[in-house]
């Protein structure tokens, strides 16, 4: 968009009051050229006296973050805490914490969602897309938590919908595996339903799918998240599940 670098660098509130008129309007000029629909979203906001302002969903990513924070010093219950305090007016930096937290999130997504692509790591596995994020390539220890997951195989679900010559890739799911634990040898798995289905709400068939793939080969399974659909396993029993979950879904 031609921005000066140096403003770029710069926090928001910071950059040239004339640069922050004119934002909107140059970023939905640029959606347009790349074909990017509703760039931007309502939302509510909140102001706490002359402090930047706060919309929602900003507030949903940081304290997601916060949640799923990759700090190994801190015990699910102390991030949970720390969500919750950075709720509080009181307590603002925790919340910035966060947004800086979600900012690295946003970028390992991009970064390793290019990485699928330009790789070629994304396989059409008959039934379903199938994609795994390499153990130590780059931002890959965010994707051991299962909103982080989710999110990356949404973006490289759409990015491959685009970048694909295929016609089935419209049609097609995504199942998408990362390393949870290498020391215990556990991996996570996430499925998403294909594009369309996800446009009009539908369940999400693959809760079910993975119970009945564990059962049929005695994997070493845990469905222990609010959402079926995301899984752990030991990462051995990965092969013989796939090939389960194949059979299930053609």
């Amino acid at each position: 968009m031609g921005l000066p670098l140096v403003q770029c660098k710069q926090k928001y509130s910071s950059m040239d009051i004339t640069l922050k008129e004119n934002l909107s309007e140059w970023i939905n000029k640029s959606a347009e050229k790349f074909g990017l629909d509703d760039i931007f979203l309502p939302s509510f906001q909140a102001q706490y006296g002359y402090k930047n302002k706060f919309c929602a969903a900003d507030v949903v990513h940081a304290v997601g973050a916060i949640l799923e924070s990759v700090e190994k010093d801190k015990t699910a219950e102390q991030k949970f805490l720390q969500a919750f305090d950075s709720l509080s007016r009181n307590n603002l930096k925790y919340l910035l914490n966060g947004l800086e937290s979600a900012k690295k999130q946003l970028v390992a997504t991009l970064e390793q969602v290019r990485t699928l692509l330009d790789m070629n790591q994304v396989i059409c596995a008959g039934p379903f897309l199938y994609a795994y994020v390499q153990s130590g390539s780059a931002g890959s220890h965010y994707f051991s938590h299962p909103v982080c997951l989710t999110m990356l195989a949404r973006f490289t679900l759409e990015a491959y919908i685009n970048t694909s010559k295929s016609k089935r890739a419209k049609t097609l799911p995504l199942v998408m595996c990362a390393p949870l634990d290498l020391d215990k040898g556990t991996s996570i798995v996430v499925g998403i339903p294909p594009k369309r289905e996800q446009e009009i709400l539908t369940k999400n068939f693959f809760g079910r799918a993975f119970e009945q793939a564990g059962e049929k080969t005695s994997s070493r399974t845990l469905l222990d998240n609010f959402d079926s659909s995301i899984i752990e396993m030991k990462t051995e029993d990965r092969s013989k599940f796939f090939d389960a979950l194949i059979s299930l879904l053609s």
